[in-house]
């Protein structure tokens, strides 16, 4: 016979323990790019949609944030001609571009704003050594990248997306990132 266990708040709830010993539970998961959304409100996504130059710098991120690591969800690249990608670290010299892309807030009645800056074609930056990946994406195609978190940005850290394509290519890029405390 199973035996059960009161949760001992005076609620009623009962957790049943089969024959086995073991704890039978039900759950609903989520990733934590939804839980922080919901939760916290704390998603955002920083777009981009322009002609672009060649090898330049169409998104430049960097966490703001004294308190809070930027984890990084999704990268969304696609441009109308073929080209080569690059995502990876830098240093901002000095914070600076064409144009400042505010981060969107994914929950819409959100009074949250994103402790980040980030520019369209970046200028006065360092790419640190080495890449972290690269990819060839074909004419009017999309590639997606889904680090799901696991790219993190400390305060002052910064994420880059480069792409050398033509003067005429019309690019979009967006990036999705949501704040989250990492106890050490």
């Amino acid at each position: 016979m199973a035996d059960f266990i009161k949760d001992g708040t005076g609620t009623g709830y009962l957790a049943k323990v089969s024959v086995e010993n073991r704890l039978q539970t039900d759950c609903v998961s989520q990733d934590d790019a939804t839980h922080i959304s919901h939760m916290h409100e704390e998603l955002y996504s920083w777009t981009t949609n322009h002609d672009v130059g060649a090898d330049e710098y169409i998104l430049c991120l960097k966490n703001t944030n004294s308190n809070k690591n930027l984890c990084i969800e999704t990268i969304r690249i696609a441009n109308d001609s073929a080209t080569n990608f690059a995502v990876g670290f830098g240093t901002w010299n000095t914070v600076g571009g064409t144009s400042e892309i505010i981060g969107t807030n994914a929950t819409a009645n959100s009074a949250n704003v994103a402790e980040a800056i980030c520019y369209r074609t970046a200028t006065d930056f360092t790419e640190d050594t080495g890449k972290m990946l690269q990819s060839l994406a074909g004419a009017n195609t999309e590639r997606v990248f889904r680090p799901e978190g696991k790219i993190v940005l400390d305060f002052n850290g910064v994420l880059y997306i480069k792409t050398s394509a033509a003067s005429t290519s019309n690019c979009s890029a967006v990036i999705w990132g949501f704040f989250k405390d990492f106890d050490i």
